[in-house]
Protein backbone atom coordinates (compact mmCIF):
# COMPACT_ATOMS: atom_id res chain seq x y z
CA UNK A 1 0.00 0.00 0.00
CA UNK A 2 0.96 3.48 -0.53
CA UNK A 3 0.64 5.90 1.63
CA UNK A 4 0.27 10.45 1.62
CA UNK A 5 2.40 12.12 4.14
CA UNK A 6 -0.84 12.43 6.00
CA UNK A 7 -1.23 8.79 6.62
CA UNK A 8 -4.05 7.79 3.70
CA UNK A 9 -3.59 5.54 1.58
CA UNK A 10 -3.66 6.67 -2.18
CA UNK A 11 -5.30 5.79 -5.17
CA UNK A 12 -3.50 6.24 -8.20
CA UNK A 13 -5.92 5.48 -10.56
CA UNK A 14 -9.84 3.46 -10.84
CA UNK A 15 -10.00 1.75 -14.28
CA UNK A 16 -13.19 0.67 -16.04
CA UNK A 17 -13.29 -2.39 -18.32
CA UNK A 18 -10.94 -2.62 -21.03
CA UNK A 19 -8.27 -0.17 -19.44
CA UNK A 20 -4.61 -1.99 -18.61
CA UNK A 21 -2.29 -1.76 -15.64
CA UNK A 22 1.17 -2.54 -15.20
CA UNK A 23 2.55 -0.96 -18.45
CA UNK A 24 5.46 0.64 -16.54
CA UNK A 25 7.02 -2.53 -15.51
CA UNK A 26 7.15 -4.16 -18.81
CA UNK A 27 8.63 -0.72 -20.26
CA UNK A 28 11.54 -0.74 -17.93
CA UNK A 29 11.70 -4.26 -16.35
CA UNK A 30 11.44 -2.52 -12.93
CA UNK A 31 9.06 -4.09 -9.59
CA UNK A 32 6.99 -1.61 -8.63
CA UNK A 33 5.76 -0.96 -5.23
CA UNK A 34 1.93 -0.33 -6.17
CA UNK A 35 -0.65 -2.59 -5.69
CA UNK A 36 -4.12 -3.35 -7.69
CA UNK A 37 -7.33 -4.07 -5.77
CA UNK A 38 -10.34 -5.32 -8.02
CA UNK A 39 -13.91 -4.40 -6.25
CA UNK A 40 -15.27 -6.66 -8.84
CA UNK A 41 -15.02 -9.34 -10.91
CA UNK A 42 -12.88 -8.95 -13.53
CA UNK A 43 -11.43 -11.17 -16.27
CA UNK A 44 -7.68 -10.72 -16.84
CA UNK A 45 -5.61 -10.79 -19.77
CA UNK A 46 -1.60 -10.71 -20.19
CA UNK A 47 0.93 -10.49 -22.96
CA UNK A 48 4.59 -10.98 -22.81
CA UNK A 49 6.55 -7.91 -22.51
CA UNK A 50 8.77 -8.86 -25.91
CA UNK A 51 5.18 -8.88 -28.00
CA UNK A 52 4.04 -5.69 -25.75
CA UNK A 53 7.41 -3.75 -26.56
CA UNK A 54 6.98 -4.84 -30.64
CA UNK A 55 3.41 -3.73 -30.60
CA UNK A 56 4.74 -0.14 -29.39
CA UNK A 57 7.14 -0.51 -32.25
CA UNK A 58 4.78 -1.37 -35.01
CA UNK A 59 1.83 0.57 -34.09
CA UNK A 60 2.52 4.13 -33.36
CA UNK A 61 -0.58 5.32 -32.35
CA UNK A 62 -0.92 2.84 -29.85
CA UNK A 63 2.59 3.65 -27.97
CA UNK A 64 1.13 7.74 -28.55
CA UNK A 65 -2.58 6.75 -26.67
CA UNK A 66 0.04 4.81 -24.20
CA UNK A 67 2.12 7.95 -23.01
CA UNK A 68 -0.78 10.13 -22.92
CA UNK A 69 -2.58 7.35 -20.54
CA UNK A 70 1.13 7.72 -18.46
CA UNK A 71 1.06 11.72 -18.47
CA UNK A 72 -2.85 11.22 -17.28
CA UNK A 73 -2.17 8.95 -14.73
CA UNK A 74 1.07 11.14 -13.30
CA UNK A 75 -0.62 14.54 -12.81
CA UNK A 76 -3.49 12.33 -11.51
CA UNK A 77 -1.19 10.89 -9.21
CA UNK A 78 0.82 14.13 -8.35
CA UNK A 79 -2.89 15.77 -7.47
CA UNK A 80 -4.26 12.93 -5.01
CA UNK A 81 -0.92 12.90 -3.44
CA UNK A 82 -0.44 16.77 -2.49
CA UNK A 83 -4.13 17.35 -1.75
CA UNK A 84 -4.20 14.39 0.87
Amino acid sequence: MIFSLSGREVTFNDLDAGHHFSELSVIDSELRSAWIMALNNCNIASMPQDRFLNLLEKEPQIALQLMRGLTSMVCASTLRISVR
